[in-house]
């Protein structure tokens, strides 16, 4: 079973993660509900990753460049 985890990126954008394999983590950036009961919205895939600090590395860095257009 893939366990999911939510790590915040910042106020507005979070990193889903979920077990791929035994040892590696892959995922999603979503951007928060700006209300409760409101879903997340998804904005895009992550590629899978060794570790939990290399892929919110690897999210920050995409998420920046999202933001930048």
């Amino acid at each position: 079973m893939k366990q999911l985890q939510i790590v915040k990126l910042d106020a507005f954008y979070a990193l889903r993660l979920q077990n791929v394999g035994e040892l590696e983590v892959g995922g999603d950036v979503i951007m928060l509900a700006a209300e409760a009961g409101q879903a997340d919205t998804h904005l895009f895939d992550i590629p899978s990753m060794p570790n939990e600090q290399a892929a919110k590395e690897w999210a920050l860095r995409a998420l920046q460049a999202y933001r930048e257009g």
